[in-house]
């Protein structure tokens, strides 16, 4: 699967966009909500560079563990763990609707420019 995400909106606290699956025709998938756009990272509060990163699953850690919880083991088989962006670690996409909720990841959002490509595999 390959998963793709443009960017919309960049403003002072947050960037919003959309995730599409383009592994074959593009199909809209969620509405994301990341970090805002620093020159300098800083740590929770910057967003990830536009580039290509591989996606695998992480199967540990207190995300997949409250995910499991809410969902089921049937249902969460593990977080997208977006791998290799330089200087960031342990990046998740995940459910999320605020700025707050966001810390090294892309949140989906529940409610409904710059290009991210993110490759599922190892």
């Amino acid at each position: 699967m390959k998963l793709e995400v443009q960017r919309f909106s960049s403003e002072s606290n947050s960037t919003l966009g959309m995730l599409f699956d383009v592994t074959g025709k593009p199909k809209f998938l969620c509405y994301t909500l990341e970090d805002e756009f620093r020159d300098v990272k800083v740590s929770g509060e910057t967003r990830i560079p536009s580039g290509t990163y591989n996606v695998t699953l992480r199967t540990e850690g207190g995300f997949n563990e409250r995910y499991t919880e809410k969902f089921g083991a049937d249902f969460n088989k593990g977080m997208l763990w977006v791998r290799d962006v330089p200087n960031f670690e342990y990046i998740l996409i995940h459910i999320g609707n605020t700025d707050l909720e966001i810390l090294r990841v892309v949140c989906w959002l529940e409610i409904a420019k710059h290009r991210i490509l993110l490759k599922m595999g190892s």
